[in-house]
């Protein structure tokens, strides 16, 4: 098994999200037949409850962080690897914005190949896989003056690390009637913005049911029951391992724009985002200009005043079209398969590209491609062939990918959908695998080689 090791944090002051989307990328690590640990400081929340909840082994590394240089840090996990694994790991994942070259480049230059998680662009980097969720218009110009390595993009909200949960979860339907509000600003909520939040709600003329999700590790739990005892019609929920559920039963949510901004775009709830730190500007600004959410500032100058906040609120409750499509649109960028894809490159040592890249002509529609569908289907058959275990195998149109006797198991199935999904880009076209029809495995694509590759030229031609 591939030996992975991920190094990340948690605490009251920087909250769960780097520790909870490492975990997700940690379970489909697994999934996909390696071997993950998570490599962390001493916290003042509870890791060790969350790691076992997943099932990932917790490495606690020596004492806090003040005080230890990046190059120790990273000899220390080196250390606490070796320890656990009997071996240096084969990939490294790192999440923390207090590390950059000076953490990363010990590790590679002791056979380690690297994925950094990012979406600063503030320092210098250096890494094999380069992952940031965030959407941007040029993830290779945003990164340019940083990255010291040649290092592959896994980039975009279709990366987004959430737990597996998301992908199963099926969106609620849609109530032109706000029943019910969530709130969620964080497992910490460092700002103690929960409050403002149901204030907010409340100033806003909604009478009905709230829900505010937290943890039992969050310093404000204690104020915000007190301000919030009077009301029988709030409920606070707190430490679920994930809140796939939680989103899935409101009509609108508050969140902040941290890693729970993808998670309420895959289940499709409309959201009024909340910027709640520095590092979350980047996330929500183009979301907010491309309608995807409703997005205001809780801190700095621009500081939103209480009788905006709850503005805004009484705007969404009352306009069901505008709900509507913020739910349609966030479904549309975030599918809930990020982390699958990520594993498959982390564990994949190139990306699969087996024919010369193929292009639309300029200006021409995607009918009068330079190779003709002939070639793009043996583009399908190729990349399917050089996945195959078995050389011998006679790959056929109604050779199975699915199913008891599918021709490739589940890890390369994915690899296979990165490698088309490579193709289609090159093709000026983006290639949808995710959808229910696709994995149906009496109608959908995957039901043989034949059907996928029936489908890739379809969508080709459809662009």
């Amino acid at each position: 098994m591939t030996f992975v090791a991920i190094r990340a944090d948690a605490s009251r002051a920087i909250g769960w999200g780097h520790v909870k989307r490492c975990l997700a990328l940690a379970h489909a690590l697994r999934e996909a037949g390696a071997s993950p640990i998570l490599v962390s400081r001493p916290s003042d929340v509870a890791v060790d409850a969350l790691c076992a909840t997943a099932g990932v082994p917790l490495r606690l590394l020596p004492g806090a962080a003040k005080g230890v240089t990046a190059a120790d840090d990273a000899a220390q996990t080196m250390q606490i690897c070796l320890d656990a694994g009997g071996q240096r790991p084969a990939v490294m994942v790192v999440d923390h914005y207090g590390f950059d070259r000076r953490w990363h480049e010990p590790l590679r230059a002791r056979g380690v190949r690297l994925a950094v998680i990012d979406d600063l662009a503030d320092r210098p980097l250096a890494a094999d896989w380069l992952i940031d969720h965030n959407p941007s218009p040029d993830h290779a110009a945003k990164y340019a003056a940083v990255l010291t390595t040649e290092a592959r993009l896994l980039v975009g909200p279709r990366h987004a690390l959430l737990d597996a949960a998301y992908a199963r979860q099926a969106a609620r339907p849609f109530s032109a009637k706000v029943r019910s509000i969530g709130i969620f600003l964080g497992g910490t909520d460092p700002g103690g913005h929960s409050v403002d939040a149901w204030r907010a709600c409340r100033a806003a003329g909604f009478d009905g049911p709230i829900e505010i999700a937290s943890t039992a590790s969050s310093p404000h739990l204690a104020a915000l029951r007190a301000a919030t005892g009077g009301d029988r019609q709030l409920s606070i929920t707190l430490d679920q391992p994930d809140l796939a559920a939680f989103h899935a039963r409101h009509d609108l949510e508050i969140g902040a724009g941290g890693g729970a901004t993808w998670e309420r775009c895959c289940v499709g709830v409309p959201t009024l985002a909340l910027v709640c730190a520095e590092n979350q500007r980047q996330a929500l600004r183009p979301l907010a200009e491309s309608g995807t959410v409703l997005a205001l500032d809780m801190i700095g100058p621009e500081a939103v005043e209480p009788a905006t906040f709850a503005s805004a609120i009484a705007r969404l409750i009352i306009d069901a079209d505008l709900r509507q499509r913020m739910a349609a649109q966030g479904r549309a960028l975030v599918d809930g398969q990020g982390a699958a894809r990520v594993a498959a490159a982390l564990l994949t040592p190139a990306p699969v590209r087996h024919c010369p890249p193929f292009r639309k002509a300029q200006g021409a529609p995607m009918s009068t491609l330079a190779l003709d569908r002939t070639a793009l289907e043996a583009r399908v058959y190729d990349t399917i062939r050089a996945l195959l275990e078995d050389p011998t195998v006679v790959l056929a149109a109604d050779t199975p990918l699915i199913g008891d006797s599918a021709a490739l198991d589940s890890m390369k199935l994915v690899e296979l959908c990165l490698a088309l999904e490579d193709a289609a880009a090159d093709a000026g076209f983006e290639f949808d695998w995710t959808s229910e029809s696709a994995m149906s495995r009496s109608r959908g694509m995957f039901r043989n080689a034949g059907a996928l590759a029936a489908a890739f030229v379809a969508q080709a031609e459809a662009a």
